[in-house]
């Protein structure tokens, strides 16, 4: 076959031309079943749709049988895992989070899903560690390690000033409890009181916050006791 498109040393015809394209031509093969290594899963109730990342960057919708989208994260880096997927329900809209700390903003059309806006935040104290949908559907919450609670405003996909500082929540809590509660664990919104959040803090800690006001609600302090079996085991 190489002779024949090489022409014996000579200059290649029109024809043998057409020849090479079509056997070395580049064809785009498609995404179909269920995606590999997923690392990451998000339900949309409104549209029935399921969203899953995987561990290669990839997203992946699906929604009634023949119902199925896909989309890759682009990274100068390589491959990111996708650690956590947020549906903002009734908008065919996708906020997902990697684990190089960067937040993208996609969007389902009839074909595929499409990536449409991009945010990295930038040092360890800012890495991202719960995220919670406000109700309203404007803002993500996002718990960092550092302790901080920031929001992201879903419009402008940009992080406004208005940050929940840990500081400013010990500093309203019973003197029993102003300790360095650690991380933010997870982050949820009071059902029917969208002002008040539930903080759940990585040293047991927990937080009824209102953000109107701004103060604590409520504070609980949750001691994990072991066995002495389990002590034991610990210590092996």
């Amino acid at each position: 076959m190489l002779k024949f498109i090489r022409g014996k040393g000579q200059q290649p015809t029109a024809e043998r031309q057409k020849l090479q394209k079509d056997l070395f031509a580049f064809r785009k093969t498609v995404q179909h079943g269920f995606p590999n290594k997923p690392t990451a899963f998000a339900w949309d109730p409104s549209l029935r749709l399921m969203i899953i990342g995987t561990t290669s960057g990839a997203i992946k919708v699906f929604g009634r049988p023949g119902v199925e989208f896909y989309g890759q994260h682009s990274s100068e880096s390589g491959e990111n895992a996708v650690t956590k997927i947020v549906a903002i329900p009734n908008e065919g809209r996708i906020v997902s989070l990697c684990d190089d700390n960067s937040l993208h903003l996609w969007e389902i059309n009839e074909n595929s899903v499409v990536e449409t806006k991009s945010l990295s935040l930038e040092g360890k104290l800012k890495k991202i560690s719960a995220i919670c949908l406000e109700s309203s559907g404007e803002h993500l919450l996002l718990g960092a390690e550092g302790g901080n609670i920031y929001l992201l405003n879903l419009k402008t996909f940009a992080v406004p000033d208005n940050i929940i500082y840990q500081d400013v929540v010990m500093q309203n809590v019973p003197d029993d409890y102003k300790k360095n509660p650690g991380a933010v664990e997870a982050i949820a919104e009071q059902p029917g009181h969208p002002d008040n959040i539930l903080i759940g803090y990585n040293r047991g800690l927990m937080v009824l916050w209102n953000k109107a006001t701004p103060g604590a609600q409520q504070v609980k302090l949750l001691e994990i006791k072991f066995s002495e079996k389990s002590r034991a085991y610990g210590s092996m």
